[in-house]
């Protein structure tokens, strides 16, 4: 599996937590971790790493604030093999798009914050194979927003 994805937010904002082991900031037991982790401030825009359709807009737990991934975004994409994957943006502070809506390459998804089970600010993103729930670690593109259309070009880094 070979997913190709531009980055959700700029370059100067690090990983803080790449996928795999680690051990887990608020339990502090080694797990895996199926995602990747941007140390960013509440409020730093994220943008669509691929053109797609958002399925899901809104608190993870809707009673439950303080769980999972909080305020979060799901969004369908498809790749060049041709497969789906889910692409979550998780414990966003604010949602700037829609269930239902097709947002394209860097389109706007929202500002990244603390919501749910969160340490501090930052962006949680995961990418999972629709037809396995397979969570799949991407390989970042350089991409830069070139217009109003939301499209990208994208050149290997």
């Amino acid at each position: 599996m070979d997913l190709r994805v531009c980055r959700p937010v700029p370059d100067k904002y690090k990983i803080s937590s790449p996928f795999g082991m680690r051990i887990h900031p608020i339990s502090k037991i080694k797990s895996f971790h199926g995602g990747i982790d941007f140390a960013c401030p509440t409020g730093t825009e994220v943008l669509s790493v691929k053109e797609g359709k958002i399925i899901r807009a809104g608190w993870q737990d809707a009673n439950e604030h303080e769980k999972g991934f909080g305020i979060r975004v799901i969004q369908s994409i498809h790749c060049n093999n041709n497969e789906e994957y889910y692409i979550y943006y998780g414990h966003l502070s604010d949602i700037s798009c829609y269930e239902g809506q097709f947002i394209g390459e860097k389109g706007i998804i929202g500002s990244s914050g603390s919501s749910g089970s969160s340490t501090g600010p930052h962006l949680h993103l995961e990418a999972r194979l629709v037809d396995t729930s397979q969570r799949v670690e991407p390989t970042f593109l350089e991409c830069e927003k070139i217009g109003k259309n939301d499209r990208a070009r994208r050149k290997k880094v």
